[in-house]
């Protein structure tokens, strides 16, 4: 049995969120992104739990990537 405890809870998107994906180009910056029913995109800065939105998209955002670049 596995116990895991909420720590932080991100609050941003108005529908369902359909994928998350954590940065690991930087290890001095915890940063994440999501993307959600509601077509937007959020970049969030975990240290302070701000978020930046992309909302130029026409149709739900299904799947993340990030570049090795």
């Amino acid at each position: 049995i596995v116990s895991v405890q909420l720590v932080h809870s991100l609050a941003g998107h108005s529908s369902d969120v359909n994928c998350v994906l954590f940065s690991s180009k930087n290890q001095s910056e915890s940063s994440l992104a999501s993307c959600s029913s509601d077509k937007t995109i959020r970049f969030w800065n975990l240290d302070d739990q701000s978020s930046k939105t992309l909302t130029r998209h026409t149709y739900q955002v299904h799947f993340l990537a990030f570049s090795p670049e």
